[in-house]
């Protein structure tokens, strides 16, 4: 990799792009200069230790969330902590497009590659960048699910989850759950701003200011002013060609999006270009760009597509475009334009990626300038309503399996009409953060609890066949019953004991565990 190429990697990091494991590679090896390690990374960093060095783990399955301002660098501490921790436990990273089951058998495998004895594996660092929630939970029961099948020690650490996501309060999230999380913002702490300051005098011998102008803007903390001024100044020559209508475009998915982009094909086509598949392909777009798009643009190459898309360089810089170009053409006239344009909607290439992106911008909401104490009751209705149609949306999709899981009444040890008691009865035993409490029934601690113990009566019943029996009234006769998780069934043909639960879909097994 000859100078002009680690020249152009290095600067397309300080640009806007997203960090990738070559940068850290190259830093490394010292081919490009280190990459700057936030307070929140040394935060995570200890968090991490306290997991992977304690004598005997609370959970088999633990968490780390780092939350982050658009544009702050939360991916990037994600990253780092990965590639800082790739010799002392296993790492991978989750995609969301992967089904949960593929990618739940991927990790055990990698937890147990070249290992002898399950119980003693070092641990799996699951990175899960910008994934949903409803994708995150079903990964950590499909996760606990694997291992209950292999009867690992529940004192074993088998998986941490590394959750990264996107928040406009970082700082809240903090202060609900303080011991897994970290918060990445745009404020610069004093020690930052040293590091920031001493990596700028390096850059600007090395790049031109525009050319770094990511790291200029976080060196500034984002400043509101500066980044309006920075806009100002890029686009005081503004006219209405194609390119400034592209760039309204982008800025507009880039503002209400996250992470969306427009493919480099795409732009091709809304400019009239020709296509072109050899290794000129980008540059050749790039001779048709002014300078003032060349200045607010960052191109992308996924790694696992190998799409070439293009977007603002920070989320923020996106929105003061669209405030900036939208003076004489309101954000609703550009969304109209946007999805009547039919070059753009009907082009074939990675079309189904870009109306993705047309179909959150219409139906997602955001809270405008004037959602103000005055109007609340607006909002709270229109919420209302969306969280109504989210409801039956749910129910709806939600699977007889799914369903299954929620109990709501259990058996007793008590006689009579209080031999069935409700879930409030079992109360919530564990203190903590909501998140913290619902961890700790997914994992099965309420089980091993001295209040579940002494209220919930233990039923016999015995495995047969993959299925779960227990005996009936009459002689001979016998129910089945549906376990809450199967992977918690023996592999054989085993007596067995649980706790009952009742759910609408009927009776359900509860902590299954094989007759010594």
């Amino acid at each position: 990799m000859d100078k002009d190429e680690l020249h152009r990697i290095e600067q397309e990091f300080y640009r806007g792009g997203k960090i990738t494991w070559l940068h850290f590679l190259l830093a490394d090896k010292q081919k490009i200069g280190e990459i700057i390690q936030r307070d929140a990374f040394n935060e995570a960093n200890k968090i991490m230790e306290n997991l992977v060095y304690r004598k005997n783990a609370i959970r088999s399955i633990e968490s780390i969330h780092v939350y982050h301002h658009p544009g702050s660098g939360g991916t990037t501490v994600a990253c780092q902590l990965l590639w800082s921790w790739k010799s002392k436990v296993r790492c991978a990273v989750v995609r969301q497009s992967q089904e949960i089951n593929t990618v739940c058998e991927h990790a055990v495998c990698l937890r147990e590659l070249d290992e002898r004895d399950q119980n003693i594996c070092l641990p799996v660092l699951l990175l899960l960048d910008d994934c949903n929630a409803d994708y995150t939970d079903d990964l950590r029961r499909e996760l606990s699910n694997a291992i209950a099948t292999k009867k690992i020690s529940p004192s074993v650490l088998c998986f941490i989850l590394l959750i990264c996501k996107l928040s406009h309060d970082p700082e809240r999230k903090l202060r609900d759950s303080p011991s897994q999380t970290v918060a990445v913002t745009h404020k610069l702490t004093n020690a930052e701003k040293v590091l920031f300051s001493k990596k700028g005098v390096q850059l600007k011998l090395k790049f031109e200011p525009e050319f770094i102008i990511t790291f200029v803007l976080m060196s500034e903390e984002l400043n509101p002013d500066y980044i309006e001024n920075f806009v100002k100044k890029v686009f005081r020559n503004i006219d209405c060609s194609p390119i400034t209508r592209l760039i309204r475009f982008v800025a507009l998915l880039n503002c209400y999006i996250h992470d969306s982009f427009i493919s480099v094909s795409h732009c091709e086509m809304s400019l009239g270009i020709a296509m072109h598949f050899d290794r000129t392909h980008y540059h050749a777009f790039v001779e048709h760009l002014s300078e003032e798009a060349k200045l607010v643009l960052i191109h992308l190459r996924d790694g696992a597509t190998h799409i070439s898309s293009i977007r603002i360089i920070n989320p923020l810089v996106a929105k003061e475009i669209l405030i900036q170009l939208s003076q004489n053409l309101s954000q609703g006239d550009i969304a109209m334009d946007l999805i009547n344009d039919k070059v753009l909607l009907n082009h074939r290439f990675c079309r189904d990626v870009f109306l993705s992106f047309i179909r959150a911008l219409l139906i997602r909401r955001n809270k405008t300038d004037d959602d103000n104490d005055s109007n609340k009751s607006r909002i709270l209705m229109s919420a209302i309503d969306a969280l109504q149609m989210l409801f039956v949306q749910k129910t709806r999709q939600m699977s007889p399996r799914k369903s299954r899981l929620v109990n709501h009444f259990y058996l007793a040890k008590a006689k009579g009409l209080n031999k069935i008691v409700h879930r409030s009865a079992i109360g919530d035993p564990f203190k903590g953060t909501s998140n913290e409490r619902k961890l700790k029934w997914l994992g099965g601690e309420v089980w091993k609890t001295q209040q579940v113990k002494q209220l919930l009566k233990r039923v016999d019943g015995w495995t047969e066949n993959g299925s779960l029996f227990t005996r009936g009234a009459m002689k001979d006769s016998k129910i089945r019953i549906i376990p809450q998780y199967y992977a918690s069934l023996p592999n054989g043909n085993e007596n067995v004991t649980f706790y009952l639960g009742f759910s609408y879909n009927g009776a359900v097994a509860c902590d299954i565990q094989v007759m010594e």
